[in-house]
């Protein structure tokens, strides 16, 4: 066999791979009609609908912490779904990695594999905030309590001018350590207009 013909061959093999799998997460995709996830004080709590008329045999909750290498942390015993109606199903995933994104979707076996979903884990310990990474050298993630209100995140030097300010109504927010310069800073967190949160960060680019 020359060289060019196997070649051929691998590259085919290939293709024929990325489509069946493509085509497993498509029938998977179809055969859900909801897959949520949420945190909790016990973890993350795992919730997925199959749609009218799917059955499957032994379903797996799986989960990753990158997106791209699943494993499975559940199994459905027997038959799942129905043919009359559809059917819900939930999980307490209760060791996610912590202050990180966790990543789930569901092996339905024959049917394929869901789409997967991702959520935020944080741990705030005693903290009503958690900032990553810390020092900040680049960009750092700030994650707080309390959805759905106008927060102000407040940063000032220690001789007590702001070098940085930004709104979210969101409970999360990036910081871009570009216009700081190394050393400590302080980090004030506002929810509606009252102060929640005062700790001490460093910058160290």
């Amino acid at each position: 066999m020359n060289i060019h013909l196997k070649n051929t061959i691998i590259n085919f093999r290939r293709l024929l791979y990325c489509i069946c799998l493509v085509t497993s997460q498509t029938m998977g995709q179809q055969n859900i009609s909801a897959l949520t996830g949420v945190q909790t004080s016990e973890g993350i709590f795992i919730s997925f609908t199959t749609v009218q008329g799917v059955s499957c045999l032994d379903a797996e909750l799986q989960h990753s912490s990158d997106s791209i290498f699943f494993t499975t942390i559940y199994t459905i015993p027997g038959i799942c779904g129905s043919a009359f109606n559809e059917e819900s199903y939930s999980y307490l995933h209760t060791n996610p990695v912590i202050n990180a994104v966790n990543y789930y979707r569901i092996n339905l076996r024959a049917s394929g594999y869901s789409g997967f979903i991702g959520v935020k884990f944080f741990n705030y310990g005693s903290s009503p905030l958690h900032i990553s990474p810390m020092p900040i050298t680049d960009v750092s993630n700030l994650h707080f309590e309390g959805n759905n209100k106008a927060n102000e995140i407040l940063i000032f030097d220690l001789k007590g001018r702001l070098v940085l300010k930004t709104h979210t109504l969101q409970n999360d927010v990036s910081i871009n350590a570009a216009p700081l310069n190394n050393g400590l800073y302080v980090l004030q967190l506002f929810q509606d207009r009252l102060l929640k949160h005062s700790r001490l960060i460093s910058v160290k680019k």
